[in-house]
């Protein structure tokens, strides 16, 4: 699962009821340990814009990190492995197609471990 979709958990967004419910009904969650840095330039982007208080800020993250470790987010180390079958996937990537790097490796986890990005 990428990290847009983890911030559409936390934050009231248009697709957030969505999300929510599918986070509620999924066995298992993956995305990469990369979602925690992710997720936290998110709050930082948005106490920067005004739209969120230092003390919320606060209190978002520690939620996020009480999720971690009562394992509603699986997040899975970055391995060189990991990331060469992330370039192999962004190599046979269809021209058209726009995918961030990011993206690219928390698709990659979680296909790796078998479960739906919902992305």
């Amino acid at each position: 699962m990428t990290p847009r979709i983890i911030v559409k958990f936390y934050f009231n967004e248009p697709e957030s009821p969505r999300v929510r419910e599918l986070v509620r009904t999924a066995d298992t969650i993956h995305s990469s340990v990369w979602a925690l840095a992710e997720f936290h330039g998110v709050i930082h982007r948005r106490l920067r814009e005004g739209s969120l208080s230092p003390l919320d800020a606060r209190a978002l993250s520690s939620r996020f990190y009480e999720h971690v470790q009562e394992g509603l987010w699986k997040l899975v180390p970055i391995s060189e492995a990991l990331l060469r079958r992330t370039s192999a996937l962004v190599l046979s990537a269809p021209p058209g197609l726009f995918i961030r790097t990011a993206d690219a490796v928390h698709l990659t986890t979680a296909q790796e471990r078998r479960t739906r990005p919902m992305d």
